[in-house]
């Protein structure tokens, strides 16, 4: 009998805790899934993009210079005091333009990126030639603008890249102030984490954080910014099941496809892909070591430290990283005084999105006839369409002019109420082709949304 009881308690006993670990253990096998199905399935919501038609230049047609300048900025081109060695850059001189186009990709065909300048005389275009064959163009092509677009609640702005496409120099940026021993750790990094508890406990607060990079990429992956310990488990289990399925490399590449680097309108920068062209309208290969520098820094707080929003402590959060990389001995002195000398530009470009609202949402509603939802918002496609961002600016000022006249030959027509306002709209057809090259459906899209031109 005695026995029996016994045999019954240590059955409690033990039973409890082994029941414990089986819940656990199957908690961890969920974890591991949810690991493997997500890195290895659609990583990325890639939103759908409404390109504009591309800009046609060619000799002898009226072109005012100012305008062509604001066009390059929209898209991202920055000026340059010397003639154009990158992708990217224009360089103005009293009578030329010199330009080195991107590289894009259209439906039918690859434009290689390539240098070229344009000739302006008495308003036109006098001549174009293609610098790198030093050869006559009857025309050039200057990519499509975004009008708009399909997504979700936020619009990540994402270039996704392989690691072989990112400079040595930014990945030991990145790594110099994220997580040094990214190499060495197993998904945790326990000496971090206790240097990061010493430094807090000395400063009477959280000054210091010990998450490595696996860390950082499970966070943002998978679980989100609530601050809960349950959440910091979580974190941690799954960077290690991370780390175990899958190489160093492949968490670093998709690490530098995720961050968050800044806002640039409706639009989230991600990834060190778009973050090099929004910031310096380069490549990520093609930063120099102070841009690098800098790209890295805006890691922790982008909208803190953007140069955009704060020049000075962008420039000294860079410098900050070169330190950390000369005290590493990963860049000689010579290269760490050289870095902190490059110029920082804070220049805000010009994002011209909703340049047809009209347009767009016509366009949102044929296609969402033809594709699911979840294609649209995160299939990454590209629609090209036939509208001039040009003469739609020129379509919506007329509309707005004309219909003032109007009211100001007949102040009957003027109503203060807004909704109640005298309307119009305009459509621009290419003669030759039928194409629309702009459509305005009202006096104010903010005011209404009835597009008079379809419906």
């Amino acid at each position: 009998m005695k026995k029996s009881r016994n045999r019954r308690r240590a059955r409690i006993f033990w039973g409890g805790p082994l029941f414990v670990l089986f819940l656990l253990l199957l908690y961890i096998f969920y974890l591991d899934y949810q690991v493997i199905r997500k890195f290895e399935g659609q990583r990325w919501k890639l939103p759908s993009k409404i390109y504009s038609a591309p800009f046609t230049l060619f000799a002898g047609v009226d072109l005012d210079k100012t305008y062509l300048i604001s066009r390059l900025k929209r898209l991202a081109y920055r000026p340059v005091k010397q003639p154009v060695q990158h992708p990217g850059e224009y360089y103005l001189t009293p009578d030329d333009l010199e330009i080195f186009l991107h590289e894009f990709s259209y439906p039918d065909r690859l434009q290689s990126a390539y240098p070229l300048s344009v000739s302006f005389s008495q308003g036109k275009i006098d001549r174009l030639v293609d610098l790198s064959l030093a050869e006559d163009l009857e025309r050039a092509q200057i990519e499509p603008e975004v009008i708009g677009g399909f997504y979700d609640e936020i619009w990540e702005e994402r270039s996704l890249i392989r690691l072989s496409e990112v400079s040595p120099a930014l990945i030991d940026a990145i790594l110099s102030v994220e997580d040094r021993r990214f190499y060495e750790h197993p998904g945790l990094d326990f000496r971090g984490i206790g240097r990061a508890a010493w430094m807090n406990l000395r400063a009477g607060g959280i000054v210091q954080g010990g998450s490595t990079l696996t860390q950082q990429l499970v966070k943002n992956f998978y679980l989100g910014n609530e601050r809960t310990w349950s959440r910091k488990i979580n974190e941690a289990i799954m960077a290690v099941l991370l780390e175990r399925h899958y190489s160093k490399d492949e968490i670093l590449e998709a690490y530098l496809n995720e961050i968050y680097l800044g806002q640039n309108g409706v639009m989230g920068i991600y990834g060190v892909g778009q973050g090099a062209r929004f910031y310096f309208g380069k490549r990520p290969s093609e930063l120099s070591l102070g841009e690098a520098a800098l790209l890295a820094g805006l890691i922790r707080s982008p909208n803190t430290v953007s140069p955009q929003k704060n020049l000075k402590k962008a420039i000294h959060r860079r410098n900050l990283v070169l330190e950390s990389l000369f005290a590493e001995g990963k860049i000689t002195l010579q290269s760490y005084i050289s870095a902190r000398a490059e110029e920082v530009s804070g220049r805000k470009i010009k994002e011209r999105m909703n340049a047809a609202p009209y347009f767009v949402d016509e366009i949102r509603q044929r296609l969402a006839a033809l594709y699911p939802r979840e294609v649209l918002n995160s299939g990454g496609l590209r629609i090209f369409t036939t509208l001039d961002v040009e003469t739609q600016r020129i379509a919506e000022e007329k509309l707005r002019e004309g219909l003032a006249a109007l009211e100001g030959r007949n102040p009957r027509l003027k109503r203060p109420d807004p909704e109640r306002r005298l309307q119009g709209a305009l459509v621009a057809i290419d003669p030759r082709s039928g194409e629309i090259r702009a459509l305005v459906g009202g006096r104010s899209y903010g005011t209404s949304q009835f597009n008079r031109v379809v419906q």
